[in-house]
């Protein structure tokens, strides 16, 4: 449906005019996302279905940059126009493609970058920013955080970063927070959580991921983390039995470690992390559990610690 400001069932919401890719509001039981209708000018907005949001992260993200294309393109003609002894030609073309492909960089970058704007004022999206706060504190508090992208014996996974998305691909004002991996991006976002791995872009509410969290135990190889706890020492490669495997010549002793799980997946996107702290991990997965719980129940976010309105 095509709405505005005025004509919205919404509350009147504060939304900027220009800027933003995508526009979040709440209107006490549930997100509603809006895309600019420039069709109509200024004002107007564009509400989308909750199954057209995940398509819209989709077309954007994925979108494909021909800067790269267009520069090899035109470096070719330069250099043809120079080897068929066009000089005069060349040296025309070459500020042309220049000023063209500068332009076409500038486009294709602005174009590839979702912009998201919440409308803070509604409690409901206030509340959710509280909650990602409190999981960036608990993710930050652990020495390490993992992603597990392929399973590797005495390796926990692959480093990754904690910070705010407020640059980059997805930028949120305020910002939500993105979790990253070089194979693998993750945002966690008061409306749900933004997957974005090895060209695959899902996106959906808390409560319609399926997850697992929990200690688990490994032969950790290298430096252990000061904040994860010491559980004896195993080989690095152990049969189902635990003993072990004879089928590797080189099998060293290695330190047994606890580290924090957590696994949440939606169709064929998973956010499986692990952190040095097994205490950092419970305590996510809590946030995100209740996250999840007020969805499916439909209730009002929980109020904050400091008495603020859920």
């Amino acid at each position: 449906m095509s709405t505005d400001s005025r004509s919205s069932s919404l509350p009147p919401p504060r939304f900027p005019k220009r800027g933003y890719d995508l526009l979040v509001d709440h209107d006490g039981r549930g997100f509603h996302y809006f895309v600019p209708d420039t069709s109509k000018g200024p004002g107007f907005f564009h509400e989308l279905r909750p199954g057209e949001v995940a398509g819209q992260f989709e077309r954007v993200l994925l979108r494909r940059n021909l800067t790269l294309p267009v520069l090899a393109a035109a470096l070719a003609l330069v250099v043809l126009a120079f080897s068929m002894g066009w000089t005069r030609l060349g040296l025309v073309l070459i500020p042309l493609f220049a000023v063209g492909v500068t332009w076409l960089a500038v486009h294709s970058r602005k174009a590839r970058q979702m912009r998201i704007w919440y409308n803070q004022d509604r409690p409901g999206i206030a509340a959710r920013f509280e909650d990602i706060g409190r999981i960036s504190k608990a993710l930050e508090a652990s020495q390490k955080v993992w992603m597990v992208l392929t399973e590797l014996p005495g390796t926990p996974g692959t480093l990754c970063s904690v910070r705010p998305a407020d640059v980059g691909r997805v930028a949120s004002t305020p910002p939500g927070l993105r979790i990253s991996s070089p194979k693998g991006r993750f945002y966690l976002l008061p409306g749900g959580i933004l997957a974005w791995k090895r060209g695959v872009v899902s996106f959906g509410p808390y409560e319609a991921w399926h997850n697992r969290s929990g200690p688990v135990q490994m032969a950790f190889s290298g430096s252990v983390p000061e904040d994860s706890p010491h559980r004896g020492q195993r080989h690095q490669h152990v049969t189902r039995l635990g003993r072990p495997d004879p089928n590797f010549s080189k099998n060293p002793v290695l330190p047994l470690v606890e580290l924090g799980e957590l696994v949440w997946g939606l169709g064929r996107s998973e956010m499986h992390l692990r952190t040095s702290c097994p205490e950092a991990a419970a305590q996510v997965a809590r946030e995100l559990k209740d996250m999840a719980g007020q969805e499916a129940l439909g209730a009002q976010p929980r109020s904050s610690s400091s008495g603020a309105p859920g």
